[in-house]
């Protein structure tokens, strides 16, 4: 691996000041000392001139040659790792879903044609397994597209249609749950093209980790200078530590992870759209927050 590029400069320029201040104060004694003409003198400090340009241009000349071929090598290696990741990423992707459907389809067989109360308990908890593991994978794939495509440009949506649309979906996946909407009108942003699936991660968030068998959620969308914000709020949402330290730059271990992608996909699309997601604690509320350029 090559010496970063910082460190590299740095050496470069060292090398040279230190051969320069050399030079320099070793030739003007001598000339002084063998010169005593001025005539003579001038001569000679042209000729030293030039042997030190001569010099500087050769020494620079193996820094930087030695400096390019390391960065070559570095580049010839993150190539390589890159072609390595991406046949892994199209098997495994592949193989996962196979598999995943496989065990998806043989749970749903047994649920619904077994009698034994304490199998279909198993069949019902691999069933949830399969389908969070697809969720994942998808997320997966998603993520990827959203950050592997920085020049897309965004575009101009209605959010609060975008939230009508995402609390209609939702209802019906959570349905004892009540989802209470305020919506301030003529709120369109300016957002990237995959904004609706931000929207829904976030919204979904408290339902995900409510306290409550019906859990009770606000969605607001208000004005605030030029920017349209998104509020999600409950009183019966606990978001996991490990899913805030998604929001963060704090690297994830194998201890301390989050439990999907949902809000590193939200996160990653409200960036692209030079918007903020935050997570915050309002006495006993929890507040989910998107705020979005306005158009």
């Amino acid at each position: 691996m090559g010496v970063p590029s910082d460190r590299g400069a740095l050496k470069i320029a060292s090398v040279y000041a230190l051969l320069g201040v050399l030079w320099v104060t070793m030739s003007d004694i001598v000339v002084v000392q063998l010169v005593p003409q001025p005539e003579s003198a001038v001569r000679f400090q042209i000729l030293k001139g030039g042997v030190f340009v001569a010099v500087s241009a050769a020494s620079i000349y193996f820094l930087t040659a030695r400096s390019f071929e390391s960065l070559h090598e570095s580049k010839a290696d993150l190539e390589r790792s890159t072609k390595q990741a991406q046949i892994l990423r199209r098997v495994l992707r592949h193989n996962v879903c196979n598999a995943t459907n496989v065990i998806h389809g043989r749970a749903e067989m047994i649920v619904d044609e077994v009698d034994d109360t304490q199998a279909q308990v198993h069949a019902e908890a691999m069933l949830e397994t399969a389908e969070d593991l697809l969720q994942l994978t998808e997320e997966t794939r998603l993520l990827r597209r959203v950050m592997n495509d920085p020049d897309r440009p965004n575009t101009p949506v209605d959010v609060d249609e975008l939230v009508c649309n995402c609390v209609e979906e939702l209802a019906s996946d959570y349905p004892t749950a009540t989802i209470a909407t305020e919506l301030a009108g003529d709120s369109r942003a300016l957002a990237d093209e995959y904004v609706d699936v931000a929207i829904e991660n976030v919204v979904e968030l408290p339902l995900r980790y409510t306290t409550a068998s019906s859990p009770s959620v606000r969605v607001v969308t208000e004005h605030d200078g030029n920017d349209v914000v998104i509020r999600v709020t409950s009183d019966q949402m606990s978001v996991p530590e490990t899913e805030r330290t998604a929001l963060e730059d704090t690297p994830e271990t194998p201890i301390s992870h989050a439990e999907g992608l949902g809000l590193r996909v939200a996160q990653a699309v409200v960036a692209r759209s030079d918007g903020d997601l935050s997570i915050v604690d309002e006495g006993e509320k929890t507040v989910v927050q998107v705020t979005l350029p306005q158009v």
